[in-house]
């Protein structure tokens, strides 16, 4: 794993954070938690939390986007600022937002580009290509609470750079600013315990009586 940005911001100590990143596959998920596991010196995965609106199926389409005015994006999804704006307005305890901008090795292999790794291909899959490149950077919640159009127009700038990093990244297989290029791994007397418990929480209900 490689990093890069505001890697020594992320490493300082546990905090309340919000994370934007760009989506690409179900890995993204666990990204994340790989951030939080190294947020000061014991982690923060144990506090991660996942927000997903109830009625994302109403998202409008592209359609909408040109409309409004926003750019068109090619290695990213057009943001909604919605859910970041609420977030910032209700979630009083931010200390953070973080922006994340992930880049899979995967993608960068012939006749694949931008096309992401599901799961079993990122774990389970050949060595080639298979590393796994984050750019970080951290903002105070403090300057992110503005109104929603200062908020929408933000966003909407904080994308066109994270596509401008990706299509470099695609290019360069590299982002800006390296911070750690060989990131060790989380400990495993971290790891071994929660694995442990979530596997044991899958067999339990067949071995419990009818």
């Amino acid at each position: 794993m490689k990093l890069y940005g505001d890697v020594k911001e992320l490493m300082r100590e546990p905090e309340c954070a919000l994370v934007l990143s760009n989506h690409q596959s179900d890995v993204d998920w666990a990204v994340a938690v790989m951030l939080a596991a190294r947020q000061g010196p014991h982690g923060n995965e144990a506090s991660y939390r996942v927000m997903v609106k109830h009625v994302i199926h109403f998202v409008p389409l592209f359609g909408w986007y040109v409309f409004q005015g926003i750019p068109e994006f090619k290695n990213v999804l057009s943001p909604r600022v919605g859910g970041i704006f609420m977030s910032l307005e209700r979630l009083e305890t931010l200390d953070a937002v973080y922006d994340v901008t992930i880049g899979y090795g995967q993608t960068r292999l012939p006749k694949r580009r931008g096309l992401a790794p599901n799961m079993f291909e990122f774990t389970c899959g050949g060595l080639a290509g298979r590393t796994l490149s984050i750019h970080v950077k951290r903002h105070s919640a403090k300057e992110m609470r503005m109104s929603r159009k200062e908020l929408q127009e933000w966003t909407i700038k904080a994308y066109q750079e994270k596509d401008k990093l990706l299509e470099s990244f695609y290019e360069t297989g590299e982002f800006p600013e390296p911070v750690s290029l060989n990131e060790p791994s989380v400990s495993i007397y971290r790891t071994l315990p929660p694995t442990l418990c979530f596997v044991a929480a899958l067999v339990a209900p067949f071995y419990v009586p009818a």
